[in-house]
């Protein structure tokens, strides 16, 4: 992978860090976070769900569990299959 793919990934993943940290003693904001995350499932896959690191596509610096950054094929799928769902 790039280098600037994985900067791409070490920046959400502190970005990821900071919003739970603001929310861990927030009940404003993880009530916000609820409802974000209810009305739009892409949000919830972007900001809170994680994958296995591919060894052979990163590199040891990196940790083994990334953030879940999906490829548009991926959010085509999951709007599709959470719309054939909910109808």
């Amino acid at each position: 992978m790039s280098k600037t793919h994985e900067g791409h990934i070490t920046e959400t993943l502190i970005s990821r860090l900071h919003l739970l940290e603001r929310a861990k003693s927030n009940p404003e904001l993880q009530a916000i976070e609820i409802v974000l995350c209810k009305k739009d499932i892409m949000y919830f896959f972007t900001s809170y769900l994680y994958t296995d690191k591919n060894t052979s596509l990163y590199s040891s610096d990196m940790p083994d569990v990334l953030p879940f950054i999906p490829y548009e094929f991926q959010v085509e799928a999951i709007t599709e299959t959470r719309s054939s769902i909910m109808s």
